[in-house]
């Protein structure tokens, strides 16, 4: 998923949830004493007083509610588990990522390894790897490379493979690691 992607999720659904509070408000106006009610309160308390008023505004709830479930369950498509299958046999992305892990084990500039599998129009290998900011990234790219590299060998298919090497808090936190 893209940021632009994730940008338009949050976006519906903060104004589902703005809507849906504006109901609520709506809907609660009857209930509070008439001192306390807003000037514009008494417009709304006669429609929503009304019982064709709150039949209309449940309904728009109602309706809202269901959008914004219908909008949450059809978000997160394309995450698989299995990177290769055959038959009954099926080889897990986090099996990946313990390839990826133990090949690149002995490296000092690599924190962490994390992958994820995605359906495009095949299975597709995410691989986040964390590295420390003052990592030497030439030789740090051809190790991945050989991980890579090995990883296939050993599931017996190579499936496509998406690096991203990212150095974050993770690094800036982590102390130095000496290789043994």
């Amino acid at each position: 998923m893209t940021r632009t992607h994730r940008l338009w999720n949050r976006l519906v659904l903060v104004l589902i949830g703005l809507a849906l509070l504006a109901v609520a408000g709506i809907a609660a106006l009857p209930l509070l004493p008439s001192g306390a009610r807003p000037v514009t309160a008494a417009a709304l308390g006669a429609v929503v007083g009304s019982t064709v008023g709150l039949v209309a505004i449940v309904a728009a709830a109602v309706v809202l509610v269901v959008l914004a479930i219908l909008w949450i369950v059809t978000r997160g498509r394309g995450r698989i588990r299995d990177v290769v299958g055959q038959g009954d046999l099926a080889v897990d992305d986090r099996v990946v990522a313990g390839l990826l892990r133990d090949a690149l084990a002995d490296r000092p500039a690599v924190l962490g390894v994390h992958a994820q599998a995605y359906r495009q129009r095949r299975p597709v290998v995410y691989a986040r790897i964390a590295v420390r900011r003052s990592a030497d990234l030439p030789p740090l790219l051809a190790d991945v490379d050989r991980a890579a590299a090995t990883a296939a060998e050993r599931l017996g298919a190579r499936p496509p493979l998406v690096v991203h090497l990212t150095s974050g808090l993770v690094a800036r936190a982590s102390g130095t690691r000496i290789a043994r």
